[in-house]
């Protein structure tokens, strides 16, 4: 009984989306892995249909081409005996099985095409054919003649041209053939394989690409002809690549195609979650059993975090109802763990009497919060179990480096390099180069370190990403009252009047020009300057004579007269002559220089008629 009548339908619906969506991006996470029945083939295939009533028409490649019809065909015995374990095609025009062709089977230049075929009838029939109105496609059918029942192969190019056929004798009627048949574009090899053995090897070296471009293909019949497949086809896989003897029956070995228990793995911390693969469907009990033999558990959904964590994940990739490992005796309501602990709090939703065992899953329905189902409905499950260092690691994880450990779980079902922080890659080869996302700004030149990086900062610049512009003016670099205007990388000092160089610390000599005149002294100020004049001179520079005679209050004996001249005085007599002034009183003339001759501190001088005072400087 399954826990809703829409369960399994809808998981085999959204496989083909799961797995095309999952192994893209496992390819950018190393948290998260897809896990399927391919996984160990040396090639992957861009389509594998296993054909059979787990899978009916899907894809499990991951490339999404799931058949769109499936015309008149029924589920039969499979390769190995197995009820539905492929489909049985009647041999007439209505029974068929069409694929999309997204582009990941626009094989273009090599092709290998593998199925498992057991034919009935002597009537030729194509087993795979790329499909174009009126156009021959690539094409794989048996046919008999007079001498067997043979293998034909198609390589057709994409022309007008008919690509020869290639056949050989080996299938048998009425019997399970495991074929195999494959093109070299670069060689133009051609080898046709029978139950792992090779029948055939030729060549086809038309130029030209294969003509599987923008075209749909069939099973049973390739609508151009009235030529039909009779027998059940199983196992129908295609790849891009011509494969060779080891690579072939690797793909045989992967019929019949099996899921694993779980198909999608994502790590948390110290945790790895499995999803259960949607062919894997079981009662409570049966999920539970087939977790611990993987060496795990259904989950134990212990606090909001991992409950939101889940819930995330099965909404990112199968989106369906899941058990987890909580379950509800009979009586009153009472929620616990496989291990017998009770769940408390918020993790009791519902209350009262229970006539039967109940079990818990995280319902689609509900948004991916708890609800409870009869024990032996039959659902999607979650596994849960410790990220631990291997004890033997195997060969994906025997070489890690820089330092990575090999850590696995589900009994090693993931294997992976743990690599340490600033390492990637399958080995932890890759040192990351922290630069590629330019973190430094302002053209700071970036230095790449392990799991760190460092910034070189351009002038002006500083701060682990160079983001912070240095303000140059901080240390107030300007002296004596200048204004600091700051640039990139520099500062400039506008001076105070007096003040000049680079942060004003010269203070301008104002003396320096000698703007004292006639013998005066220059004082030197800020943005100024004083003249000390003599006696005999005045004003800001000295330039002003001064009136000694009226200063100094000179009396000169009549008729003589005081003037002044050259910075002294002289008694002048009217007309020619000179007479020697006093100072309040009389001078004689033509006398000699004495201590009484001029005022005190005056220099006395003789002239030819007398003397004359001339004031100190």
């Amino acid at each position: 009984m399954a826990a809703r009548g829409s369960l399994i339908p809808w998981v085999t619906a959204v496989l083909g989306l799961v797995l095309m969506r999952i192994s893209v991006q496992a390819q950018d996470n190393n948290n998260e892995w897809i896990i399927n029945g391919l996984r160990d083939l040396p090639v992957q295939p861009v389509a594998f249909w296993p054909l059979n009533k787990d899978y009916e028409g899907r894809d499990v490649s991951g490339n999404g081409n799931d058949a769109v019809l499936m015309e008149n065909v029924v589920l039969d015995q499979g390769p190995l005996g197995q009820d539905g374990g492929s489909y049985f095609f009647q041999g007439s025009l209505s029974s068929y099985v069409e694929f999309p062709n997204n582009g990941k089977l626009d094989t273009k230049y090599s092709i290998t095409i593998v199925a498992a075929v057991y034919p009935l009838a002597a009537a030729a029939g194509p087993i795979l054919s790329y499909v174009s109105p009126g156009r021959l496609g690539v094409m794989l059918w048996p046919y008999t003649d007079g001498t067997g029942t043979n293998l034909m192969f198609l390589p057709q190019k994409d022309t007008e041209y008919s690509s020869p056929n290639h056949s050989q004798q080996g299938l048998e009627l009425n019997e399970w053939n495991l074929v195999a048949a494959s093109y070299e574009y670069s060689t133009g090899a051609v080898t046709m394989w029978v139950n792992g053995r090779q029948v055939y090897s030729g060549t086809f070296t038309y130029p030209g690409n294969l003509a599987t471009y923008g075209r749909r293909l069939r099973a049973g019949h390739n609508g151009n002809a009235a030529t039909t497949f009779q027998g059940r086809l199983a196992c129908l896989q295609v790849y891009d690549q011509a494969l060779w003897r080891e690579a072939i029956q690797a793909a045989i070995d992967a019929c019949p195609y099996h899921d694993p228990p779980v198909a999608m793995v994502r790590k948390f911390g110290d945790k790895c979650y499995g999803l259960s693969a949607p062919a894997a469907i079981k009662n409570h009990s049966e999920a539970s059993a087939t977790c611990k033999a993987m060496g795990g558990s259904l989950v134990k959904v212990s606090d909001d975090n991992e409950h939101n964590i889940l819930k995330t994940f099965i909404k990112e990739r199968n989106d369906v109802t899941h058990w987890i490992g909580v379950a509800v005796s009979t009586g009153p309501w009472s929620p616990a763990y496989e291990d017998g602990t009770k769940v408390n709090g918020q993790w009791q939703p519902w209350a009262g009497e229970k006539a039967e065992e109940l079990c818990v899953s995280m319902d689609k329905e509900m948004g991916c919060d708890w609800a409870p189902y009869p024990c032996y409905c039959k659902q999607a499950f979650v596994c849960a179990s410790d990220y631990y260092e291997a004890e033997s690691p195997d060969d994906k994880c025997s070489n890690c480096v820089n330092g990575a450990t090999c850590k696995g779980c589900f009994n090693s079902l993931i294997t992976t390099c743990d690599c340490l922080p600033g390492f990637a890659g399958e080995r932890c080869e890759i040192d990351i180069d922290e630069c590629d996302s330019n973190p430094c700004q302002n053209n700071g030149l970036c230095v790449d370190g392990a799991n760190s990086y460092g910034c070189q900062c351009t002038r002006g610049y500083t701060g682990l990403n160079c983001e912070i512009e240095i303000d140059e003016c901080e240390s107030s670099p300007c002296q004596n009252g200048g204004s600091c205007i700051d640039h990139i990388g520099w500062y400039s000092c506008r001076c105070t009047p007096g003040f000049l160089g680079s942060d004003c610390e010269i203070n301008i000599d104002e003396c320096a020009s000698r703007p004292c005149g006639n013998g005066g002294e220059c004082i030197d100020g800020l943005n100024t300057f004083t003249c000390n004049c003599t006696l005999a001179f005045t004003g800001l520079q000295c330039e002003s004579a001064v009136d000694l005679c009226t200063k100094y209050d000179i009396v000169c004996p009549k008729p003589f007269y005081c003037v002044n001249q050259a910075g002294a005085f002289v008694c002048k007599f009217p007309g020619n002559g000179y007479y020697q002034g006093r100072r309040k009183r009389s001078v004689l003339p033509f006398g000699e220089c004495s201590s009484a001759s001029c005022p005190k501190g005056w220099n006395c001088t003789n002239a030819d008629d007398g003397y004359k005072c001339i004031p100190p400087e």
